[in-house]
């Protein structure tokens, strides 16, 4: 007899504007008429609703606790992820400094030795241009103390031409050598060398 008791009084509660939650059964509310007490407003009730509001309180509690570790959970993740990326993009750029200077002291080093074998080329060239015009002045001068000589020979068979009159070959010999040697020292270009 006891169950079907207690079967009513759990019983869907009739609010006013519809169902609700719990609500005492027919002879509770007929009582509690009789009595002349306001059948809606019954401890049961109150009780109930109090209860359904703490529970729905305590649910959005844990749920609000629950969201806010999954988001927490959530940002330490991104904030390891952030971190690691930035580590990582760390990393590159360091490699890639690394890179460049080590690139920048192969190009010094380079240029450096680019201008010294300038230098060295300037140098010999330098050298090579002044033995060249050495050497050139050298042959001048020989070129010239040559000449003399031949003009003192020149000379010399002219008088002696005169003298012998009857050797006159020896002078026209002496002219035609003159004019030989003057034919080839006019030909050569190495008497007076370019500068460059």
């Amino acid at each position: 007899m006891a169950e079907p008791r207690v079967k009513a009084l759990v019983t869907p509660l009739a609010l006013p504007d519809g169902p609700g939650f719990f609500a005492p059964s027919e002879n509770s509310l007929r009582r509690r008429g009789d009595a002349g007490l306001d059948p809606q407003a019954s401890p049961g009730t109150v009780r109930s609703l109090e209860s359904a509001s703490s529970s729905v309180e305590d649910f959005v509690r844990e749920s609000l606790a629950s969201l806010e570790e999954r988001l927490e959970g959530v940002l330490d993740c991104m904030s390891e992820e952030l971190s690691g990326e930035v580590s990582r993009e760390r990393q590159h750029l360091l490699l890639m400094q690394e890179q460049v200077d080590k690139q920048g002291r192969m190009l010094q080093h380079e240029f450096g030795e680019i201008h010294k074998a300038i230098e060295q080329e300037r140098t010999a060239r330098a050298l090579v241009q002044q033995g060249a015009r050495e050497r050139g002045d050298k042959i001048s001068a020989n070129l010239s103390a040559i000449a003399r000589e031949l003009e003192e020979m020149r000379t010399l068979v002219s008088r002696v031409a005169v003298a012998e009159s009857s050797e006159g070959w020896l002078t026209r010999l002496a002219n035609s050598v003159w004019l030989l040697f003057r034919q080839c020292t006019a030909d050569r270009s190495y008497t007076s060398l370019p500068s460059s």
